[in-house]
């Protein structure tokens, strides 16, 4: 049986670093509408533990459009459009090429843009649908997969709160009693899932005609504390925390 108590301090005494994890350092998926999707994954390349610091996530999703080149036009977006302060409201390209729409209008759900030629746009934007949003770690399948959950909250919260002024944080209650709650042995991943009726998308790959297009207004920013080195029999001790 595996020693936790020495595991923990083998921990509490390593070298690390503070980082924070990025949407650029998962894998990223599209979501899909209706049912619970993993949208994220990071595999931990050396042990990590989460801090409760502040976060920023936030989500959107992505429509396609086709302008007829006729000057002015309006399009209505399929699902409702939040004004946040959080991100860019509303990220639109035209052919691939970022432009700003000539206006948006929140309450009709609709936006306005200006082309004298035919063309394919893209448009990201945050809805105001709720949503909600887990981050699981979970190890691997050779180990006996176990997961947990360390982190919930709804999109609709996320997106209407001022973020650099109430940002989320997870809260590891009963730490005492959980004490590898926080910890995400190497090798383990760091998932994130959404469910509810809008798709969180990353970028233009679902649409009909595709163009390579980033959603640039979507955000993760999740703050960590990075082993420098493995921590012996780590893995075996949090995952006898999440059974026990």
């Amino acid at each position: 049986m595996v020693n936790k108590k020495k595991v923990l301090n083998d921990l509490r005494n390593a070298s690390a670093t503070q980082q924070r994890l990025k949407r650029q350092d998962f894998d990223l998926t599209n979501g899909t509408s209706g049912v619970e999707t993993k949208i994220a994954s990071y595999e931990a390349e050396s042990p990590i533990v989460l801090r409760e610091d502040a976060m920023r996530l936030m989500f959107v999703t992505v429509e396609q459009f086709s302008h007829t080149g006729s000057g002015s036009e309006t399009f209505n977006l399929a699902n409702d459009i939040i004004s946040t302060s959080n991100t860019t409201d509303i990220v639109l390209f035209d052919d691939g090429n970022r432009v700003q729409p000539s206006s948006v209008d929140y309450a009709a759900n609709t936006f306005d843009y200006y082309d004298e030629a035919a063309a394919t746009l893209h448009v990201a934007y945050v809805p105001a649908d709720a949503s909600k949003i887990r981050i699981e770690k979970s190890s691997p399948k050779s180990q006996g997969r176990v997961t947990q959950t360390v982190f919930t909250d709804v999109s609709k919260a996320l997106h209407e709160t001022n973020q650099n002024k109430q940002p989320p944080s997870m809260n590891f209650q009963n730490i005492q009693a959980n004490p590898f709650k926080p910890v995400v042995p190497r090798k383990w991943t760091l998932d994130v899932y959404a469910d509810g009726p809008v798709a969180f998308e990353w970028d233009d790959s679902d649409t009909g005609n595709p163009q390579g297009v980033t959603a640039s207004n979507a955000v993760m920013s999740l703050p960590v504390n990075r082993a420098k080195s493995d921590i012996e029999n780590l893995s075996a001790a949090v995952k006898a925390d999440i059974i026990e």
